[in-house]
């Protein structure tokens, strides 16, 4: 929840530029073919006409997104050993090649192999940018989310536009995609020069700062053991040892081992927990099911629409020339880009990961679902261009902010993971999947309904157009469900709801003029009671405040610090067996005091 008492924390906004840029050179090789992919398959020799064209033009986002899925979680492992920032880099030069070699390209299965390859495979963008987010923004990732999904949702229309208005300019009939492309090339080498200056390597910082933790963490545990030993010494020597305190002291520290043994089976088994493991922990399997789902809706949007906008009159659609359809798409554009530039952010806080997810999803399909109603007869054909863009806009916006919903639930839930970049490069090539199938089976969809049910043979709401976009809506809504069964605790990070409301209760606390009195009450699933850091518990509240940032789990530091009061109980009971011994060696009976008086008489 969105705190207004609070100041947001300072972002690195040269580092987040340089994500802006990423993300638009990477959806500019995606989406900039939404709108001459028809013209291109007719031009080239691909497909017979307009209303064909979606047999083939639906492959060209395809086969780059199919080009992803096996390399998705490699990039991620890529990106936990050697770093986000040489992925990226890497990833931007691949981009740059790819736009390159698809001007170029003249025979279909060319220009497949380029997009499937250099664009899909060895592009890792989808496996690092959540990665991205939550690194440089911390408490404030919806933020960053939403800069970054504004300049690709600014990349996703004008896109288009920029496609339509520069295809067949410049070279011709023989590469007529090649400026647009090449313009593709220009935003890809920006994007890299600004991360090659900007963008930090948030991976190696974070591994520094555990290494350090981890180095502070075996300092005070030797020294901890070296105490622990020098009373053992002294009261061996005293040999005060008695059966019963034996017993009760193997007792209480489970097999008589230190706590610092603990900590390091628990440290172990959460690094060393297998993938499948990790990966079938709820809610993450139905997290992966939503991104999935999410990303078919969005790629199924952006190739459908336009496809639908070309088609004849006779079929349903509205029949743009690519001037009127890129106006169209950049009207649409502006409108959602003024939502997810300022409102995505604050509505995800506001609202949370799982509302963002459900509210999204709802005026998403109810936005699309009237897209094809805007050809009833009694709407002129430029009033019916303008409300396509109006509701395609609301559309686009409102998949957006479902979108940054699910990424931020991903993000607080794989927040306490060491290997998080394998665990998301995973998701994202599930989400690609989805990505996949959204194109491949939306646009053949479309051409085959509006072909056997065209507008002139039925009516507006039982023409093929129409049963299309029904079906879309009708997935977005059942998106909408899957995110309304998310628990709750995907809204934030663990611990942070406490921390939340402490820190407002300080806030309340210095309005009244009263000190307040620090306190942290750790997770209610974790642990009951109630901690006070001023108290003669400050070091372990301090302790547990540092494990926030930690990659172990919440439950594991407390079973932890449980381990450690066990060991100062057993220092107690040892101290006390020493003093009770040393008590009836001093005190001897009367003739032996008698006896003593005399010898030294």
């Amino acid at each position: 929840m969105c705190r207004a008492h609070h100041a947001k924390s300072p972002l690195n906004y040269r580092a987040v530029a340089a994500l802006c840029l990423c993300n638009i050179a990477h959806f500019y090789s995606i989406c900039s073919i939404f709108s001459y992919a028809g013209y291109l398959s007719v031009d080239l020799g691909w497909a017979e006409d307009a209303d064909r064209a979606g047999f083939v033009a639906g492959l060209l986002p395809t086969f780059l997104i199919m080009g992803r899925i096996p390399t998705a979680a490699l990039w991620g492992v890529a990106a936990d050993r050697f770093g986000r920032r040489r992925v990226l880099l890497l990833s931007l030069s691949s981009i740059a090649a790819g736009n390159i070699f698809f001007g170029l390209s003249r025979s279909l299965w060319l220009a497949l192999t380029v997009r499937c390859l250099l664009l899909g495979a060895l592009n890792g963008w989808t496996s690092v940018m959540v990665l991205l987010c939550g690194e440089l923004g911390g408490d404030r990732q919806a933020d960053v989310i939403g800069y970054v999904f504004s300049t690709g949702q600014l990349l996703n229309l004008v896109g288009p536009a920029l496609g339509g208005f520069t295809y067949g300019v410049g070279f011709g009939p023989t590469f007529p995609a090649l400026l647009p492309s090449l313009l593709g090339v220009g935003v890809a080498m920006v994007a890299f020069t600004a991360t090659a200056l900007y963008l930090p390597e948030t991976s190696k910082s974070l591994l520094a700062r555990q290494e350090s933790q981890r180095r502070q963490r075996a300092s005070e545990h030797r020294s901890e053991a070296e105490r622990g030993q020098l009373e053992a010494d002294q009261m061996l020597a005293q040999q005060t040892s008695s059966t019963h305190s034996t017993h009760a002291r193997e007792h209480e520290t489970g097999a008589g081992g230190p706590p610092e043994a603990a900590e390091a089976a628990a440290e172990a088994k959460e690094a060393d927990a297998p993938l499948c493991s990790v990966l079938c922990r709820r809610p993450l399997p139905l997290v992966a099911t939503l991104r999935a789902a999410q990303g078919m809706t969005m790629f199924a949007v952006f190739d459908m629409v336009p496809l639908w906008a070309i088609a004849s009159l006779r079929a349903g659609g509205l029949a743009l020339g690519e001037e009127q359809l890129g106006m169209m798409l950049t009207a649409a554009g502006a409108g959602s880009l003024l939502f997810t530039s300022t409102f995505i952010g604050p509505c995800v806080r506001r609202l949370g990961a799982r509302s963002a997810l459900v509210v999204g999803s709802v005026v998403a399909g109810i936005a699309i679902v009237f897209i094809p109603l805007v050809r009833a007869p009694f709407i002129p054909s430029t009033a019916a261009m303008l409300l396509s863009a109006l509701l395609l806009s609301i559309n686009s916006a409102s998949i957006l902010c479902a979108a940054s919903g699910v990424l931020a639930a991903s993000n607080n839930i794989l927040a306490s993971l060491p290997n998080v970049g394998t665990v998301q490069g995973v998701l994202a090539t599930v989400e690609g999947i989805g990505k996949m199938l959204g194109p491949a089976a939306v646009a053949p969809l479309l051409a085959f309904c509006i072909s056997s049910r065209p507008l002139e043979q039925t009516s507006l709401i039982t023409s093929g157009a129409f049963f299309t976009f029904l079906g879309l809506a009708a997935v977005l809504w059942v998106l909408a469900l899957g995110g309304a069964m998310l628990p709750k605790a995907v809204d934030s990070k663990s611990g942070e709801p406490a921390q939340q409301a402490n820190d407002s209760a300080d806030h309340n606390a210095k309005q009244a003029g009263v000190q307040p009195s620090v306190s942290w009450k750790p997770h209610a699933s974790s642990v009951k009671g109630q901690i006070q850091p001023n108290g003669p518990h400050s070091q372990r509240v301090a302790q547990l405040l540092m494990a926030k940032t930690q990659p172990t789990s919440f439950l594991n530091t407390v079973n932890i610090h449980k381990g450690q009061a066990a060991a100062k109980r057993r220092r107690f009971l040892q101290m006390s067996d020493a003093v009770e011994l040393q008590t009836s060696t001093t005190m001897q009976p009367d003739s032996c005091l008698h006896n003593n008086s005399h010898s030294h008489v």
